[in-house]
């Protein structure tokens, strides 16, 4: 599922409001366009009752379009045995991420690259080969750091690291 909106258009013109509900993609291999099961850009949308399980690259992916994410909220999906990323997150603004789980993925539970005033609260995050939740700041193609991130609430353990936050 790949959804973009380009950041001039609205997003009403296009297909409205964007709402994922309750889809659950297993085990895509490299022959899926960019790999990942999910994959977002644009602005007011919602990811709810998702999983994304066996896929050979990031599970969720929002943002690597290269185009602008805002308002989104991301809430109750599950990440699992991804090959990459639970949840990749790139350069999201004012968004929450939520009651998720993420487990057993080969990268980070939770990543978020120049994220700005975003909430990150009650997610279970377990099992990843990398960090459970990492904010960093993005460093292509411009440097833009991570501000204002709420981090609260969430149960990380047995992860390689827990939280961090590096930039």
């Amino acid at each position: 599922i790949w959804i973009s909106i380009p950041p001039n258009v609205p997003a009403n013109d296009i297909i409205g409001e964007k709402h994922i509900l309750n889809n659950q993609v297993l085990a895509n291999g490299p022959n899926v366009t960019g790999g990942d099961h999910f994959g977002f850009g644009g602005r007011n949308g919602e990811l709810v009752g998702n999983t994304a399980e066996g896929s050979w690259a990031d599970g969720f992916a929002f943002g690597n379009t290269g185009l602008e994410m805002r308002n989104w909220i991301i809430r109750n999906n599950r990440a699992i045995n991804n090959g990459a990323q639970g949840f990749m997150i790139y350069r999201m603004r004012n968004s929450t991420i939520a009651d998720n789980f993420a487990s057993g993925n080969r990268g980070d539970g939770i990543y978020v690259s120049g994220g700005e005033d975003n909430v990150i609260e009650n997610n279970e995050v377990r099992n990843n080969n990398v960090k459970g939740i990492n904010l960093m700041d993005d460093l292509e193609p411009s440097p833009r750091g991570s501000y204002r991130n709420m981090v609260r609430g969430n149960r990380v353990y047995n992860n390689a690291v827990g939280i961090q936050e590096s930039g």
